[in-house]
């Protein structure tokens, strides 16, 4: 390799590296819009807002495993994937401090999730790690097996989190 081409090949790595950049920094600020939006809602917004956030995990999470059907499309799955990884970093916002409410319709929200913070922070955690190790498969057999860790997560965040149907 000559140096004309050591060079081509340097520049397309910065080019690269200033790409990726510019991405983080963007999901970045995207990220801290939706947490500003967050808190200029009401209570009841919050309640109503959180529940069609897990709504977006739900389908998004079914897409994953629908997507991994057949001949799995890893461009679709990297894109759920990356999707579900920002919902999940973003899922503390969706509990700020004085919107327990009333077990209902649109809230099935555990007391315990203000009442028992630690534990609570701690599945949060859990559970952006493992759509964090799943954004960054890249391949099937790599997404097949971190998919698991993520339903396992969500199973157990449920259990200790979520009223009973």
């Amino acid at each position: 390799m000559n140096s004309a081409q050591r060079g081509q090949e340097g520049t397309a790595y910065m080019r690269a590296r200033q790409l990726f950049a510019t991405i983080l920094a963007a999901a970045a600020i995207g990220v801290s819009g939706m947490a500003f939006a967050q808190a200029a809602r009401t209570p009841a917004e919050t309640v109503d807002y959180r529940h069609e956030q897990f709504r977006r995990v739900g389908a998004t999470f079914k897409a994953l495993n629908d997507g991994m059907r057949g001949s799995p499309d890893m461009a679709a799955i990297r894109s759920n994937a990356a999707t579900l990884s920002q919902l999940a970093q973003d899922l503390p916002n969706w509990f700020p401090a004085g919107t327990a409410a009333p077990v209902g319709d649109q809230n099935r929200a555990e007391a315990a999730i203000w009442s028992d913070a630690a534990a609570w922070n701690e599945q949060v955690a859990q559970f952006q790690t493992a759509t964090r190790n799943l954004a960054a498969a890249r391949d099937i057999a790599a997404v097949r097996g971190t998919i698991r860790g993520v339903g396992a997560r969500c199973t157990s965040c449920h259990r200790a989190f979520r009223t009973p149907d």
